[in-house]
């Protein structure tokens, strides 16, 4: 038997999972996305279920054998808690690594870096965190702590991902651990912006400069947490030779035993758009957030009020049963649904495995009733592209 070729849409952590999966088991690997998705949109904190962020559930094998592999996650056998960027203190099953991790801070006097940034209020975010309720339970306290981190009057207006890219510059980034070094007084740690890297997570190095904990509150969207796990998605797509390509997938499409992606990138010279025939194909384009969904033309009552952004013969389901076509002509009332509905809704799948469908899977935020968290993401682009590996068999 021939190995298998699997494609993969989408390159957030459920398709990177799907792919890095598959690849490991011997399958050949084509992942096609053509724009940043939820998890380069993500925070830096990880995940399983939203509503049980305080309990610890155990990580299978193959999530921490992916997380190790991708090189800038901590998770292991506890959970973490960070601080976001708001003054929220919260906990987490796994992080960044360039996060500070204030699980087994408590206690401790933690300097907050009091920089020019105009993004980073070190006095207000030091004064939320003291309030917080982990801080007031644990007697940890939260200090702003002047510090010089601009070489130029301009950094204070750099977007954070910009500024956290200067340091990826060696002599920068031991520059910024003199500056820590010198202004530190009393306390024990360091909480600075998210200013640690975008190819790598560089705060284990200055904590090993320092000698003292230092790390980052979470990242806004768009920021260095998100570009941080591209940067590691594309070298562990390099290591294992998984082919990708930046190209927007239009349609899917089952051929006999085999299924045809037709891509909008890379045409022909004649116009017409280039084909892609594989054996299997593993849909981790994301929710409606992430732009794997989205709602329906009004007026459309041919199709469920929400469809897959490109063609693909997947059922839309809510919680389990399939989305029922709308009965206005202005599309949805997510009112009688309720807002929350909008997490909720997805391709019908079971265990990986596009309901009514052979050869097709699914993973990830777009798949109903399932919970949007990065780990959760990791979890199930593993189970889909068992279950291809599987049937191949």
């Amino acid at each position: 038997m021939s190995a298998l070729h699997l494609a993969v849409v989408g390159a957030g952590a459920a398709g990177t999972a799907a792919a890095w999966a598959a690849a490991r088991a011997g399958a050949r690997v084509s992942v096609f996305s053509a724009q940043a998705g939820a998890t380069e949109l993500y925070s830096g904190a990880l995940d399983f279920r939203t509503e049980e962020r305080a309990i610890v559930p155990a990580l299978d094998d193959d999530v921490r054998a992916f997380a190790a592999e991708l090189g800038v996650w901590n998770v292991g056998d506890r959970g973490r808690r960070v601080a976001t960027s708001a003054g929220v203190v919260r906990a987490a099953r796994g992080i960044d690594a360039s996060l500070l991790d204030l699980e087994d801070l408590a206690g401790w006097h933690i300097a907050v870096a009091d920089t020019d940034r105009f993004d980073f209020d070190a006095p207000l975010l030091a004064r939320a965190l003291q309030a917080s309720p982990w801080a007031e339970a644990t007697s940890t306290r939260f200090s702003a702590v002047r510090v010089g981190v601009l070489r130029e009057p301009g950094e204070r207006y750099l977007f954070a991902h910009d500024f956290a890219q200067l340091h990826e510059e060696p002599g920068r980034l031991a520059w910024l651990g003199q500056q820590l070094e010198s202004a530190r007084g009393s306390h024990d740690a360091w909480l600075v912006g998210p200013w640690l890297g975008v190819e790598h997570a560089l705060a284990p190095r200055l904590r090993e400069r320092l000698g003292v904990p230092v790390g980052e509150t979470t990242s806004l969207p768009g920021g260095p947490a998100g570009a941080r796990f591209a940067a590691g998605r594309e070298r562990l797509f390099a290591h294992h030779e998984i082919a990708s390509a930046g190209a927007r997938v239009y349609a899917v499409e089952a051929t006999g035993r085999v299924w045809t992606l037709q891509l909008a990138a890379e045409e022909r010279n004649d116009g017409s758009p280039r084909v892609v025939v594989v054996d299997a194909v593993v849909l981790a384009a994301g929710g409606l957030v992430g732009g794997g969904l989205r709602l329906a033309e009004p007026g459309d009552t041919s199709s469920p009020g929400v469809v897959p952004t490109f063609r693909v013969p997947a059922p839309v389901a809510l919680d389990g049963t399939q989305f029922a076509t709308p009965g206005s002509l202005h599309g949805v009332d997510w009112a009688h649904y309720g807002v929350e509905a909008l997490e909720r809704v997805g391709i019908a799948a079971e265990r990986g495995r596009v309901e009514g469908q052979r050869g097709l899977f699914a993973a990830g935020d777009c798949v109903s009733a399932r919970s949007r968290t990065v780990l959760e993401a990791v979890r199930a682009g593993v189970e889909a592209a068992r279950a291809a590996l599987d049937e191949q068999r």
